[in-house]
């Protein structure tokens, strides 16, 4: 638009220094301005500049600028979090594209981008998932509490499906957890597992010679899928699962306004679905959700038998009760009303427990010396669904969890 004000204006200047009337018709043609516009300019000699418009972004200009004051959060990872469901009316409501040309025209974002080279390499589909951890990350919720975290990543290879999942360690029981958690989200396994040399499966001498875990080893074995790990110092080897890493700048944007652990988790589980419906690949120029259905069909599936017997160690798949409660060790812990009559997964150890659904994390429990340990949100959940007066709940959940401690 800037660019044929500033055309119309010269050809304006050249009409009047040669004393002749401008064809207004001709020009309103060339420079998509109205005839009446270029009329005035030449007849009353006003200064013609283009009309600045507002954008529906304008009452979001200082949010966005704060946002991008985080070191860590790209213009994109502000831009889903501004456009999030979640916010309601405060949404915004544009495209991608159009989002990053406002924040380049008011200089939103002042952070220098730093590119690294790297060479490319395809693999064909229902060949390799490329899996990692994104370490030590840290959010902070909406009590000023911080929360520290690390992020399993999983990428398939073709189609560039993202999984990811929230945990607290990263031991070799998180590793196996989460690898299977992630054949279970897209459906099967893949040939081969590619990952770099991370503890929780490799160990590395003095002499720099690595060695992969008896239980790693066995693992993949029953899973029959083969573990390939990158050179030392060549993270780049397994690129699709790096550059889906930005993923965690996408939950920077969430600073302080996450209430807990799960809340995390569900944010994580969100976000998921959203980056593998976005072109989050220039190469592969559609969402990774395109190509997945083709990769779909030649992965290998993963039977209920070998994963049962691969959680043994350390996981119990059980069904909800009416009560909503499940056993761990002699002690009921509950999950919502709405997984009574579903099959989940317990996992704990000597201090926390957690309880999900396929891949979701629906509830997460202190290992308690109680009998009976509902979550207060859990057991009003069930006094709702009774028909119980709604001004009566707090204080009947209350008082029954009093009574389940002296049990």
């Amino acid at each position: 638009m800037e660019k044929d004000f500033r055309l119309a204006a010269r050809k304006i200047v050249i009409c009047r220094e040669v004393n002749m009337k401008p064809n207004f018709s001709a020009l309103a043609k060339e420079t998509n301005i109205n005839r009446h516009t270029l009329s005035d300019m030449y007849y009353e000699r006003r200064e013609l500049k283009p009309r600045e418009r507002k954008s529906q972004l304008d009452p979001f200009k200082e949010e966005i600028r704060d946002i991008l004051k985080d070191p860590v959060v790209s213009v994109t990872a502000a831009y889903f979090y501004l456009t999030d469901e979640e916010r309601g009316d405060k949404a915004i409501n544009c495209t991608l594209s159009n989002f990053l040309k406002y924040v380049k025209k008011h200089n939103l974002d002042v952070k220098e981008q730093k590119y690294i080279a790297h060479f490319r390499y395809e693999t064909e589909p229902g060949q390799q998932l490329q899996v990692d951890w994104v370490e030590n990350i840290e959010l902070i919720t909406t009590l000023g509490e911080i929360i520290k975290f690390n992020l399993f990543s999983a990428t398939l290879g073709f189609s560039r499906m993202h999984y990811f999942e929230f945990s607290i360690s990263k031991t070799e029981e998180d590793f196996m957890r989460c690898l299977l958690h992630a054949f279970e989200y897209f459906g099967g396994k893949t040939k081969e597992v590619l990952t770099d040399n991370m503890s929780a499966i490799v160990s590395i001498d003095e002499h720099g010679n690595r060695k992969i875990h008896p239980t790693i080893t066995q693992f993949f074995k029953d899973l029959n899928v083969k573990l390939k790990l990158c050179k030392p110092r060549t993270p780049q080897t397994k690129g699709k699962c790096e550059a889906s890493n930005k993923f965690v700048k996408w939950l920077y944007s969430y600073k302080n306004k996450v209430k807990d652990e799960l809340d995390i988790f569900r944010l994580i589980y969100r976000l998921n679905i959203t980056i593998n419906k976005k072109v989050s690949n220039q190469f592969l120029g559609v969402p990774p959700i395109y190509y997945y259905s083709k990769e779909k069909e030649l992965l290998t599936e993963l039977s209920e038998l070998d994963s049962e017997n691969l959680y043994t160690d350390y996981a119990r798949s059980l069904k909800v009760p009416e009560t909503g409660l499940i056993n761990y060790k002699g002690k009921m812990y509950s999950v919502d009303k709405k997984f009574v009559g579903k099959r989940v997964k317990i996992i704990g150890d000597n201090k926390k427990i957690s309880i999900f659904y396929n891949t979701i994390l629906i509830a997460r429990h202190e290992v308690s010396k109680q009998k009976i340990n509902y979550l207060p949100e859990h057991y009003s959940g069930f006094l709702r669904s009774k028909g119980i007066d709604e001004n009566l709940i707090e204080e009947y959940t209350q008082n029954t969890l009093e009574r389940f401690k002296n049990l």
